[in-house]
């Protein structure tokens, strides 16, 4: 069964039905912590940037990331980070030659 998010009582149907549920920060990170290819990695982003999320900290090890499609992946998921930490990691990225040559 697939619940839309604002259907009335979504909530709690999810609530009594766990394999309903969307994961949570935690099993999203592990995923991206467990990620191996780019592909992997780009998609355990785009995971966590479309939820909640805590701090930009957690992802900054990815700034240096040899694929520039993951840098540039990290680049957009940091848009919806708010903070100081998600600010300088996005400026740092800003000046990363290889993940600009993929935006022009």
């Amino acid at each position: 069964m697939c619940l839309p998010r604002g259907v009335f009582g979504a909530a709690r149907i999810r609530r009594r039905d766990p394999d309903l549920a969307s994961p949570g920060k935690p099993e999203l990170m592990a995923a991206l912590r467990a990620a191996v290819t780019p592909e992997e990695i780009i998609d355990a982003l785009y995971a966590l940037g479309s939820r909640r999320r805590g701090g930009a900290e957690d992802l900054a090890y990815l700034a240096d990331h040899p694929d520039p499609e993951v840098r540039a992946a990290l680049v957009d998921v940091l848009d919806s980070y708010r903070g100081r930490a998600a600010r300088l990691l996005r400026e740092r990225l800003g000046a990363d030659e290889g993940v600009n040559a993929g935006n022009e």
